[in-house]
């Protein structure tokens, strides 16, 4: 069996907030790359995760070259709220990270780490365990729905994380 790895890129600072609009820039950017893919999300007054599934070149976040006989990682999550949140692991609490959950590889390549740099505005920290299996999606408690977000099966203007909001 193939070792596999759960990785964290977060801020260095982590008292830095993500707007809604940078993270959907960094997802439109990762899905334009075909790293990554949305493919559900979980959206709530005060924090929202998007799951994101491998692309075409996932494998280009970690390597250079051919792509593994097998996903680069099995699923991804970007979270990003307005309150500092535990990172599913470690001792750190921070605004927004990536994680890359089931990874092929312990470590991302350089220009992953620039791609986050440089889109979300903050240097990554990686953090790294031994793969611990899929944890569930989380569930957004009913009275934390974040008005005008769809729900899981309701049609959508775009792809998951990409849609437009009118003021």
């Amino acid at each position: 069996m193939t070792d596999r790895y759960d990785l964290v890129l977060v801020g260095a600072g982590p008292s830095f907030a993500l707007a809604d609009g940078a993270a959907r820039a960094f997802l439109r950017n990762l899905a334009t790359a075909q790293l990554a893919v949305p493919a559900d999300e979980a959206v709530a007054v005060r924090w929202a995760e998007v799951y994101l599934q491998p692309g075409a070149l996932a494998h280009a976040a970690f390597i250079k070259g051919a792509a593994p006989p097998s996903p680069a990682f099995l699923e991804g999550v970007l979270h990003f709220g307005d309150v500092p949140e535990s990172l599913p692991f470690g001792s750190l609490s921070a605004h927004f990270w990536l994680e890359l959950r089931g990874a092929l590889y312990a470590d991302p390549a350089p220009s992953l780490l620039r791609r986050f740099e440089t889109e979300l505005g903050a240097h990554p920290r990686v953090l790294v365990r031994p793969h611990a299996g899929l944890p569930p999606h989380r569930e957004v408690p009913e009275g934390e729905r974040r008005p005008g977000a769809a729900s899981k099966g309701a049609a959508r203007v775009g792809p998951v994380g990409t849609w437009t909001e009118e003021f």
